[in-house]
């Protein structure tokens, strides 16, 4: 299983995705929010194509389990834009 090692200020962390996916899931819905959207900030920055290569990698390398997943959650906000 991979890992993903970060520096963060005064220490550094390593978690498998099941691990990372553990810590997320004990967010509520907010900090959920919170959470895509520091994504979004660190992910607009990268230099090249960045968040659309990175999105794009991410749905070649989907299972199913995954694909259920974002698209659950696409899903809530086209019924917000259709409110």
């Amino acid at each position: 299983m991979a890992h993903v090692t970060s520096e963060v200020p005064l220490k550094a962390i390593d978690l498998s995705a099941k691990e990372a996916a553990e810590l997320f899931c004990e967010f509520n819905g907010e900090q959920m929010a919170e959470f895509f959207s520091e994504v979004w900030q660190i992910a607009k920055g990268w230099n090249g194509t960045g968040w659309c290569q990175q999105s794009y990698s991410v749905a070649q390398a989907a299972d199913q389990d995954c694909r259920n997943a974002i698209t659950t959650l696409a899903a809530h906000f086209s019924e917000q834009e259709s409110k």
